[in-house]
């Protein structure tokens, strides 16, 4: 039978990577293709070495195998029954053993082994065909065999380039010819003229002849990331990366609270300023209502406000100004925070068909003297975005949204080409402060007071999220309400943590920020984790005097929605 083979790349400088690929139980079909690089550059095989794949299954057994080394670029290596005959994650390295003794040592990837429907009883033991079984007379064989193969190729070549050199002198044609090939394969066997659904590898060659195997061909992936297209496509037009501001527009209105320049948007205001404060405040049934003008409300696809409200806020937006859609009510508590809020969660714009978009803050507790209130202390402003839709409010696509964008997990934007591309977003969300948040925090000093949750000097907030039909995900996106002396860090096993953010100290504005996790749990795009953890820590802290601290540490604002929200693509093709 075919084998299914999985091409990756590791680089020696690294030690661990977070590569991992599935497997099921007792699975041999498989086979794992290896390219090495040296600090991002190709790295070559020297002739001689022995390439050996060293690992340690989930149950303590472990495997010392050989690999077999093809064109000084690939380290091939096949199945054993052994190979996969343990449940759990098999942690793996790849030795090459040169003839001089010395030794190179690959990064660490994973193979997954899942349990499979049916027990075939087959028992895991040590396996060390490196040692059990040096192929000398094989390598021999196939040195000798290459060498024919190598000095066959330099004949041909030969040949090749008086004949190309002949035919360019008669037909006066001069320059080099740039020959384009595709395949399904990283190292380009089996490759076509003619791209097909599958062939998401390109080689290019430049030289005077046409290369006789795919060797003589640079291969690479035909853009990077996930795929979100289809069809004809040899000359990309339906896979494309759109650079940042082309095919859209997004026109910001900006105005400070009580001066000149907020009188072009204010319709009506029964709010009372405060001049020592530095607010408008509403209470009872006072409001102030904002209006911005909308050019084409049907190509709308984001609009996001940004404004510093305080006290007891009751915010709301409409299309036409009389039905009101809550973006923020904060009943009886007295909140103070800035907020980012895409509006496109709440009302639909491109629906309405408005010219017309209304903001209006009141009092979310009428009557107690509290009132809501937005500051001067920042522009308020609203960037009303045609075109693009935006990465916060990802929607489902259907086969009638052929042509519009969507943005992929490496941040950039792909427009949908074929058919049946359709995007489905999951959210994981909970509160600051409430019962549904379910932290964990360690260290003595990490405290919840009436407007922040603190992690100070030693102390750690973390969350831990399992991620359904994690397989499926190609975008991974975290956001919170947070600021002061920031530290915050992902990690897959809880264990191994790595920065996302990390301010050194610096004292943050408390606003919402936005994060994506691919970089941290993925590889080519693919997520290769099914738990993810994330960590708030204290930036300023001081392991060297643990004693103490400044009363500052990361935090998140009490009473905020922290969001983890993740993008599964169901494409037609693709890795």
């Amino acid at each position: 039978m075919n084998y299914s083979s999985y091409p990756f790349t590791l680089d020696i400088h690294g030690v661990v990577s977070q590569i991992s690929f599935p497997v099921s139980l007792h699975d041999t079909a498989r086979t794992l293709l290896i390219s090495l690089t040296d600090g991002g550059k190709p790295y070559t095989i020297a002739d001689g070495c022995r390439a050996v794949i060293s690992a340690v299954k989930a149950d303590g057994t472990r495997l010392l195998n050989d690999c077999i080394t093809v064109g000084n670029k690939i380290i091939r290596y096949d199945f054993t029954p052994q190979t996969a005959a343990a449940v759990g994650k098999v942690d793996c390295e790849v030795r090459l053993y040169g003839e001089d003794g010395n030794l190179v040592t690959s990064p660490r990837f994973t193979i997954v082994v899942y349990e499979g429907l049916v027990d075939e009883r087959i028992v895991s033991e040590d396996e060390k065909t490196s040692i059990d079984r040096i192929l000398a007379s094989e390598q021999q064989r196939v040195a000798a065999e290459l060498a024919r193969e190598e000095a066959e190729v330099v004949r041909n070549e030969t040949m090749l380039r008086a004949e190309a050199a002949a035919d360019r002198v008669a037909e006066n044609i001069n320059g080099d010819d740039v020959f384009i090939r595709y395949s399904a394969y990283a190292d380009g066997r089996d490759y076509t003229a003619t791209w097909r659904r599958g062939l998401n590898y390109i080689g290019v060659a430049a030289g005077l002849y046409e290369p006789t195997d795919a060797s003589g061909y640079e291969w690479s992936l035909l853009a990077p990331g996930v795929y979100v297209g289809t069809g004809e496509m040899p000359d990309y037009a339906d896979v494309q990366i759109v650079p940042e501001g082309e095919d859209s527009k997004t026109v910001r209105h900006e105005f400070i609270v009580n001066e000149d320049s907020e009188a072009e948007y204010l319709v009506s205001s029964d709010g009372v300023w405060n001049e020592s404060g530095g607010y408008r405040y509403h209470d009872k049934g006072a409001a102030s209502v904002w209006r911005y003008p909308i050019e084409d409300a049907a190509s709308v696809s984001s609009a996001l406000w940004h404004g510093h409200t305080a006290q007891q806020t009751l915010l709301q937006a409409s299309v036409d100004g009389k039905s009101w859609a809550v973006l923020i009510d904060n009943g009886s508590q007295k909140k103070g925070h800035q907020d980012y809020i895409e509006i496109c969660d709440y009302v639909d714009i491109a629906a309405s068909g408005t010219s017309w978009l209304y903001i209006r803050i009141g009092d979310s507790n009428a009557g107690d003297g509290g009132g809501g209130a937005i500051l001067n202390d920042i522009p308020v402003t609203m960037d009303i975005t045609c075109g693009l839709i935006s990465p916060y409010t990802l929607p489902e696509v259907s086969e009638a949204d052929n042509g519009k964008w969507l943005r992929v997990v490496n941040g950039q934007w792909r427009k949908v080409g074929g058919e049946n591309v359709v995007s489905r977003v999951q959210n994981y969300n909970f509160t600051v402060g409430e019962a549904d948040e379910n932290e964990h925090i360690t260290g003595q000093w990490g405290t919840l007071n009436a407007n922040h949750r603190y992690a100070d000097n030693d102390a750690k907030i973390t969350y831990h999220y399992h991620l359904a039909n994690s397989s499926q995900i190609r975008g991974l996106v975290w956001s919170a309400e947070c600021g002061n002396q920031l530290h915050i860090e992902v990690s897959y096993d809880g264990k191994t943590w790595q920065d996302v953010l990390n301010t050194k100290g610096e004292k943050l504005n408390f606003e919402r920020r936005v994060f994506d996790l691919m970089p941290y749990m993925g590889n080519r795009g693919l997520l290769c984790y099914d738990e993810l953890y994330i960590r708030i820590g204290d930036s300023n802290y001081d392991q060297s005097n643990p004693e103490t601290h400044d009363g500052f540490g990361g935090a998140l604002s009490r009473g905020t929605v922290v969001e983890l929200r993740t993008e599964r693509f169901e494409l037609p093709f693709g890795f």
